[in-house]
């Protein structure tokens, strides 16, 4: 299947089979191998292996490795281009799974470059930092530190200007 792997807001274009066994095989001309056994998983990338902490809900995946955690997103070429189609037009950053607000980085009135972090999240127990979709001036807020949010919940509206 092709399609595109989100990772960390940036979008890697791959093809991805099952391998044999448990796991899946990803090539984007190099392949990459990871096996899952529960909440642990091993990545194997150029040779390289590593012993990965991961969480799933829906097609996103938590992957806590080296002290960092990194969300990673499946999504199917049309869909993919479709959504980040809609979020450079609107400047909608919506909750991707549903969590709490850990902290909340921008006010109304920042000025924010697109990928600049905007809010701080927990899911499953994992912290992700949450980006701007575009570039411009934050109008509105509705994310509020220690309060829970569902998925899809509008987190920061980005006007144009900036």
């Amino acid at each position: 299947m092709q399609g595109y792997l989100v990772i960390g807001g940036d979008a890697h274009a791959l093809s991805i089979q099952p391998a044999l066994g448990r796991g899946y095989r990803l090539s984007n001309g190099k392949p990459i191998a990871i096996r899952a056994t529960g909440a642990r998983a091993r990545l194997e990338v150029g040779g390289a292996a590593y012993d990965v902490e991961i969480a799933a809900s829906g097609a996103s995946v938590w992957v806590h490795l080296d002290g960092r955690t990194h969300q990673v997103v499946w999504r199917d070429a049309v869909d993919y281009h479709a959504q980040a189609s809609q979020s450079d037009q609107d400047g909608i950053v919506r909750a991707p799974m549903p969590g709490a607000v850990v902290s909340v980085l921008v006010h109304v009135g920042d000025s924010v470059d697109e990928g600049d972090a905007v809010l701080v999240i927990e899911s499953m127990k994992l912290e992700t930092t949450i980006r701007a979709s575009r570039a411009g001036i934050v109008v509105g807020v509705g994310a509020v530190a220690g309060k829970t949010f569902e998925q899809g919940a509008v987190l920061v509206e980005i006007g144009e200007g900036g």
